[in-house]
């Protein structure tokens, strides 16, 4: 070791080549990783997660939660769903299921009823009906910034026995609408108001 060195202290040229190398080597690593960053930074995310509408109604949510449009999209359940216990609403053979989608631009976002919250949980429920648990793998592309394709391929596990006995966030009905007659009272006051000042006039 001491040799090498010795060899590099003898001459400042081969030192300062060597210098050189190894920082320009570091800023050429930096720079990747400051592409991968933005490249993350602006990509697609197909978001899929299940929730319950008006706290009765178990749906499925497939949404683009990232910067650019998702291409070439394609989602594959790995079980059969019967949509609201129905034999003939197989959700594997919805259009979007079958078909896929050519892009999902950001933001975009899709609903699928699935079946009354209840169903899942009924003693007489059946597992190849309306499952509690399955899959979804959904494959896409996007254009990175050399203007290549990158496949993207991720699996997503809805598991709706886990949100038993869970509660929901929910927003405060009762005082929204009492918010809502105070405002409508107040409007009406200011008409009822106005329509007499015409009156007089």
């Amino acid at each position: 070791m001491d040799k090498y060195i010795g060899i590099f202290l003898q001459n400042p040229l081969l030192t300062l080549s060597g210098l050189t190398a190894l920082y320009v080597f570091l800023t050429f690593l930096i720079l990747i990783h400051m592409r991968k960053e933005r490249e993350d930074l602006r990509r697609p995310y197909i978001q899929i997660n299940s929730y319950a509408r008006e706290r009765s109604l178990e749906c499925l949510l497939i949404k683009n939660v990232g910067q650019t449009a998702a291409e070439d999209v394609r989602f594959l359940l790995d079980k059969d769903f019967f949509q609201y216990g129905k034999p003939e609403r197989n959700i594997r053979e919805f259009p979007l299921f079958t078909s896929g989608i050519k892009s999902i631009p950001p933001n975009n976002e899709y609903h699928i009823g699935l079946a009354q919250y209840q169903l899942f949980f009924s003693e007489d429920r059946d597992e190849n009906i309306i499952p509690t648990s399955f899959s979804i793998t959904c494959t896409y592309s996007y254009k990175t910034y050399l203007f290549k394709k990158k496949k993207i391929k991720e699996k997503t596990t809805i598991d709706v026995e886990a949100t038993r006995k869970t509660l929901l966030p929910s927003r405060d009905l009762p005082l929204e609408l009492k918010e809502l007659n105070k405002e409508l009272s107040k409007k009406l006051s200011e008409l009822i108001s106005l329509l007499k000042r015409s009156q007089r006039s």
